[in-house]
């Protein structure tokens, strides 16, 4: 998933998640992007609402509350060890 983070952004890109726990650095990581955390309903629509591009990271337990929040699915799904981790983007993923 960093990978498909990496080739989707540049540099001070705005990458957010949802619901992760505050320690999760490996996606942070692997994506070499600083990935900040919203955890209220009221954010994620105001971040989805600002200027493009922009890429929300989920895990399988928040799926629907971004799904219905934003009032879109995923763009792309991934098994990451036992867990299932979503990016939902607001423009056409190039680089799956």
């Amino acid at each position: 998933m960093g990978e498909l983070i990496k080739a989707e952004t540049s540099a001070g890109t705005d990458i957010v998640s949802y619901g992760l726990w505050a320690w999760r650095a490996e996606y942070s990581f692997y994506a070499e992007q600083n990935i900040r955390i919203i955890d209220a309903p009221p954010a994620l629509r105001n971040y989805w609402e600002a200027s493009p591009p922009r890429l929300v990271l989920v895990e399988e337990g928040h799926v629907d509350d971004v799904r219905q929040t934003l009032g879109q699915g995923p763009s792309y799904q991934r098994e990451v060890g036992s867990r299932t981790v979503y990016l939902f983007s607001d423009h056409p993923l190039a680089a799956r």
